[in-house]
């Protein structure tokens, strides 16, 4: 029950951009209860049609595919697909069309789902028809939508040059599918829990494909689960030097950073995260971690940290073995020279196991102040309602496992299908007398 830094997500862009539904999220329809905007058709229709889209994308058959994503958006008029004819007509060079697909899609997409990338390449289209005003226009819409954004840099490039930025999205079909075949390989070795083969053949195929950077992403991911924080953090750091890195490597770099205990440097690290996408998915956290660092007399030295991390270690095993009375001492000694938010997790699980629940509900209570309850600390809502039945205090307890259903509703988090069991456990057990 102790708790490690880990890191969970796996991505690969390409230049289409999924549906909704085929991105994970529930389908549009007239009985959802969220915000979500509906749209009118045959859903399941469209997305088969979207599929031979992409086979036709990927065999760089543009023409082609922009007329099946037409045919897609006559049967479901989901304005995602319209986005796609754009780009499709762009990777042709048919730069009139995609720039009409392009303002078609700002006409029919509701604000709460537009993807401001269309901006981006609506100036890119611009420019090749020698609109440079028209296309600074779009770049500007860009920037005051994402000033932080993962394509500002090129966007300030292209007002001041009068040069299309370089587009990393424009690889060839065989570079796609070979980085995409990199990309199932190495999922597969992850699913099986081989962190480090997984990294290693994300970094080979990164050797083979230098341009598809999200490689070189992924390797860092998999080396924080493996917890080899060296290759991590280098990798990271490598990844950060390629064109218009993701903002949230900084967020992953500082994670890795500080699982290493060189805390100083971890906290620049999520300053430079907060700089670049201050409202992004980390950024709560980010700032939460921001706030404990700066409110410590100072930050303590790697030597002292290092001495920390012994003690540390000396807790763990003295948890793996059942002495939790030792693994406090040990735990609280070491908070002294490493003060990380992981400790008071940790314990927490220690007070759980000697039954002293009050005490394990704060440093949860604690833990989560700092860290925030979104993406993997989700869970901590379960330990709490645990110790919360615990206590007798069972509609308190309901509370927190609902949150952390609605934050299980909103993204994919870590061992969900486990985690979503316990809380029908746990909720069963709220309604016991």
């Amino acid at each position: 029950m102790t708790r490690c830094i880990g890191c969970f997500a796996f991505l690969v862009a390409v230049a289409f951009c999924a549906p909704a539904s085929l991105a994970g999220e529930s389908d549009h329809d007239e009985s959802s209860a969220t915000d979500e905007p509906t749209y009118r058709g045959d859903s399941e229709a469209a997305y088969s049609i979207y599929a031979q889209g992409i086979e036709a994308y990927e065999a760089a058959n543009y023409a082609e595919a922009a007329r099946l994503l037409e045919q897609a958006f006559q049967l479901y008029e989901e304005p995602i697909f319209i986005f796609n004819v754009g780009q499709c007509h762009r990777m042709g060079r048919r730069h009139a069309e995609a720039l009409a697909a392009f303002e078609r899609y700002l006409e029919i997409c509701p604000p709460s789902v537009l993807d401001n990338r269309v901006h981006v390449m609506m100036g890119e289209c611009l420019l090749y028809l020698d609109r440079r005003q028209e296309a600074n226009e779009a770049y500007r819409r860009y920037l005051q939508a994402e000033e932080g954004g993962e394509h500002a840099a090129e966007a300030r490039e292209a007002i001041e040059t009068g040069q299309p930025p370089p587009d990393p999205e424009r690889r060839d079909p065989e570079t796609v599918r070979a980085a995409r075949d990199v990309f199932d390989r190495a999922e597969e070795l992850y699913d099986q829990r081989q962190y480090r083969e997984a990294a290693a053949l994300f970094i080979q195929g990164y050797e083979q494909h230098p341009n598809v950077h999200e490689l070189l992403f992924n390797a860092g991911l998999a080396y924080c689960d493996a917890q080899a924080w060296d290759d991590a953090i280098a990798t990271f750091r490598r990844y950060l030097e390629t064109p218009d890195p993701l903002p949230e490597a900084w967020a992953r770099l500082a994670e890795a950073i500080t699982a290493q205990g060189n805390l100083a440097a971890a906290l620049e690290a999520y300053e430079r995260y907060l700089e670049l996408d201050a409202d992004g998915q980390f950024a709560e956290q980010a700032r939460q971690v921001v706030r404990f660092l700066r409110r410590l007399e100072r930050i303590p030295s790697r030597e002292e940290l290092a001495q920390a991390k012994q003690i540390n270690n000396r807790a763990r095993e003295h948890f793996n073995a059942g002495r939790y009375n030792a693994a406090i001492r040990d735990y609280l000694e070491a908070s002294e020279g490493l003060p990380t938010p992981t400790i008071r997790y940790n314990l927490g699980a220690c007070f759980y196991n000697l039954r002293r629940y009050d005490d394990a509900l704060r440093c949860f209570t604690e833990y989560m102040e700092i860290v925030g309850d979104h993406g993997k600390e989700a869970s901590v809502h379960l330990d709490m309602a645990r110790c919360l039945i615990d206590l007798n205090r069972r509609d308190e307890a309901r509370e927190h496992v609902f949150t952390y259903r609605e934050r299980a509703d909103e993204e994919e988090l870590a061992n969900e299908d486990t985690e979503r069991r316990r809380s029908s456990e746990l909720e069963l057990e709220c309604k016991r007398d």
